[in-house]
């Protein structure tokens, strides 16, 4: 991974910065945060072979569309004078969503974790990749956008398990 950013206010803390995230599988993630920006945008946006979709967590009524829209590049082709790439534009769905407080659904859950003895969706692991993140961005960024790896994971206790989104979960939560 790798960052890059400004301090524009104070020497030590930048206010704008861009982190890109590669993996292992080709796929990659930018990242782009600023306090400085007038407008509030909490948007993600997923790229896929065929479709998209934007999250967008300031819309009150549509938080996700999703775009039947896409490229298709054709399967052969004798002289670059054949090759044109296929756009697709379908249509836009967008499913309705429960309207919630998300800091109190995530407290309900753990609550209800604790009471079950259950391993929260978002449990100390979680905060270990996060913590890991920034703090590789930040390492980054005091390179001068240089690429680095992310080190919290390693060597981590060998009985955890992965919770089959490739991430590890405690195999014993109690």
């Amino acid at each position: 991974m790798n960052c890059q950013g400004k301090a524009h206010f104070h020497s030590e803390i930048e206010d704008v910065a861009t982190t890109t995230l590669n993996f292992k599988n080709g796929m990659i993630a930018f990242i782009h945060s600023s306090w400085l920006d007038p407008n509030k945008i909490r948007r993600t946006t997923i790229v896929g072979a065929r479709k998209m979709l934007v999250y967008d967590d300031i819309e009150s009524q549509e938080k996700i569309k999703i775009f039947d829209k896409g490229v298709e590049v054709p399967p052969y082709y004798d002289t670059y004078a054949e090759f044109h790439y296929s756009y697709r534009y379908g249509d836009i769905y967008s499913p309705r969503i429960e309207d919630y407080e998300p800091l109190k659904k995530e407290c309900d859950h753990f609550i209800e974790c604790i009471k079950r003895g259950m391993c929260p969706l978002s449990d100390g692991y979680s905060g270990l990749r996060v913590v890991s993140i920034l703090e590789a961005a930040n390492k980054s960024l005091k390179l001068q956008g240089k690429a680095v790896s992310i080190q919290g994971l390693k060597g981590l206790n060998k009985k955890s398990k992965n919770n089959g989104n490739g991430f590890l979960v405690a195999s014993n939560w109690r």
